[in-house]
């Protein structure tokens, strides 16, 4: 009698085990289920992402190539937007920042997914990439002159003027005119404004290192 009931729970209990394991697979695979295909149907199908590539495809018909984006800006944004322009004619558009909607995120996926296709087939799969090493390499090579200080001038042996500037990354640094500081090539001393004109090698772009806070004047 004991065994009897010993062995008709024993019969339970793998009953209810093996019920609540075909449950769980069940579940698992309606989870599993869930996860990928509607994610995927969702991101090819919204209304949002059509008029996104919609958008993108009447631009590059009309000759103008254009990347959106949002989110918090990289110290080097900026720096970015200016090559893709002046280089090559691409318009970086920054259409919101940290907070967005998910229709937006859904036709901003639509617009760039043509426009990037657009870019990687005349310009080569790494160039974005590309372009984007040049502007961090060349915001950090000129925010170490935005934020240079000029500290004083003397006169060197050939009665050349010898200028001592304070860099963030290099420290004491001391030039005289012609002389080249990270890329720019010394060209001027302002007497009036007491400041520096240097000119940037690769883009001809001009800043003045001063005595005083704005470091971010270009040349008139």
């Amino acid at each position: 009698m004991i065994r009897a009931n010993a062995d008709h729970f024993e019969s339970d209990a793998d009953h209810s085990a093996g019920k609540m394991m075909r449950v769980l697979l069940v579940l698992i695979a309606l989870l599993t289920a869930t996860q990928l295909c509607p994610a995927e149907n969702n991101a090819e199908d919204t209304t949002d992402y059509r008029r996104g590539k919609a958008e993108a495809e009447h631009d590059i018909q009309h000759k103008t190539v254009r990347i959106k984006t949002y989110g918090l800006p990289t110290s080097w944004r900026e720096t970015y937007a200016r090559l893709l322009n002046e280089r090559y004619g691409i318009q970086l558009e920054t259409v919101a920042g940290c907070c967005v909607t998910h229709e937006l995120v859904d036709e901003v996926r639509g617009y760039n997914e043509v426009s990037q296709a657009f870019i990687i087939k005349t310009h080569g799969t790494n160039f974005l990439s590309s372009v984007q090493d040049d502007a961090r390499k060349l915001h950090d090579r000129e925010d170490s002159i935005k934020t240079a200080q000029l500290l004083g001038l003397s006169s060197g042996k050939n009665g050349e003027n010898e200028f001592v500037i304070q860099t963030k990354d290099r420290g004491l640094v001391t030039c005289r005119t012609g002389d080249e500081i990270r890329g720019f090539t010394v060209t001027r001393y302002d007497e009036e404004k007491e400041a520096l004109l240097v000119l940037d090698s690769a883009t001809s772009n001009t800043l003045w290192i001063t005595s005083g806070k704005d470091k971010s004047r270009t040349s008139p």
